[in-house]
């Protein structure tokens, strides 16, 4: 049966390498996977500059997503930041997340917009500091209304009035479930106050785990539109189950468990968003790098100095259309299981010939395994050297446990 065919980066993107017999789930998903489903990245940044070791030579190209690592790279002061995404909604994020940074008059202008987020004051610095350095695209999308699953906005930008982190697709899906879950926003917040990992795990075994596995609880997971609005494309849960031989309610016990339960709660920003959509306010320490005081001239500075730019398509086709040398440094998320072998053979091989030796590439899967060296031939593999060792113990101190596994490659010499 032929392949189809697709225009648009995204649906390229959902449907690499399928055939039409598994069309209707990725019809879904792909509905889905439209609109503002997250509103910042969910890879943790401290892991990924530990792997990249970011040079004031290194040029790296990353999948955006929401772009906030994006801006939390720039605190190292690399030669260039290029980011890419086939969704159009998280580059507009991307980007106003950038023009904010670098437009701020004042820490307090930032922090308001993009850590808390909420606040009639974030609608007159779009007004007055923001818009101005918008083009007329990106001023139209903002000015236009939204309808956000059951929630709708007479004007885009009005969701950092009425709440930035609450208003994606992916928050309010949890906000819907983790009620249904027994798990209320008090025993939340009690729970988020602990700084001990010995507490927390204490308090998740004891108060909250029972009541997920309260018996009828496990039709929620069973439900297609909790992964899709989490984003997670039908070929990675396909993955998951053949991998690991676990359900969808295993998996997601596992993976919240440890996330809420390996890193101290107070510092955290990842376990503060998935459980209230919000920062922890009261801490810098908890929040990203490029949020916090310290960091916010350096990061104007390297805006001032257009180390940043976005664009619009699929990571596979920014690496084939760039020269030996554009890039050293490659982030590629959770992407690649979405591709097909022919796609990830490509864009390996276009990778080894633009980053050269000493190029390093990272990226997440859904189990502990690379996968790698069962998608590209042996003459490719042979130009690549796994770190294994530094990626599994990075993958242990990742803040976000949603992944199965974190991975560096470098090409060889």
């Amino acid at each position: 049966m032929p392949k189809k065919t697709f225009s648009s980066p995204l649906k390229r993107a959902i449907y690499s390498g399928r055939r039409n017999r598994y069309v209707p789930h990725l019809q879904f998903f792909s509905k889905a996977f439209q609109g503002i489903l997250y509103n910042q990245i969910w890879e943790d940044p401290e892991i990924d500059l530990a792997a990249l070791k970011l040079e004031e030579n290194s040029k790296v190209l990353a999948i955006s997503s929401g772009g906030c690592n994006g801006l939390n790279y720039l605190t190292k002061c690399p030669e260039k930041v290029s980011l890419v995404d086939i969704q159009q909604d998280h580059l507009h994020i991307a980007r106003i997340r950038a023009v904010a940074a670098r437009a701020a008059p004042t820490y307090q202008h930032l922090f308001d917009f993009m850590a808390v987020g909420k606040g009639v004051q974030n609608i007159l610095f779009y007004q007055h500091h923001i818009a101005p350095h918008l083009s007329e695209e990106e001023k139209h999308y903002w000015q236009s209304p939204m309808q956000q699953l059951c929630k709708r906005y007479k004007h885009r930008i009005d969701i950092f009035e009425k709440g930035f982190y609450p208003a994606s697709k992916a928050a309010l899906v949890a906000r819907i479930i983790f009620p249904l879950l027994g798990i209320k926003r008090s025993r939340v917040r009690e729970f988020l106050k602990f700084s001990d990992t010995k507490e927390q795990t204490i308090y998740f075994d004891v108060i909250i785990l029972p009541k997920i596995l309260k018996r009828w609880r496990h039709l929620l997971f069973k439900l297609p539109a909790l992964c899709a609005f989490l984003g997670v494309h039908p070929n990675q849960i396909k993955i998951l189950q053949d991998e690991t031989n676990l359900s969808l309610k295993d998996l997601f016990i596992e993976r919240v468990r440890q996330t809420l339960t390996d890193t101290p709660c107070y510092r955290n920003y990842f376990a503060w968003q998935i459980l209230l959509a919000q920062y922890n306010l009261d801490c810098q320490e908890a929040l990203p790098l490029y949020l916090q005081e310290k960091n916010f001239d350096l990061i104007k500075q390297q805006l001032n100095h257009q180390k940043l730019d976005h664009s619009y398509g699929s990571i596979v086709k920014k690496v084939a259309d760039s020269h030996p040398g554009d890039y050293n440094r490659f982030v590629l998320l959770d992407a690649q299981e979405w591709m097909s072998k022919e796609d990830i053979t490509a864009l390996w091989q276009d990778i080894i010939s633009v980053g050269g030796p000493g190029a390093r590439i990272i990226f997440r899967t859904g189990t502990l395994k690379s996968y790698l060296a069962d998608q590209l031939p042996v003459h490719l593999m042979e130009k690549l050297y796994y770190h294994e060792e530094q990626s599994r113990t990075l993958f242990k101190k990742d803040r976000l446990k949603v992944y199965g596994g974190f991975h560096c490659y470098e090409v060889r010499g």
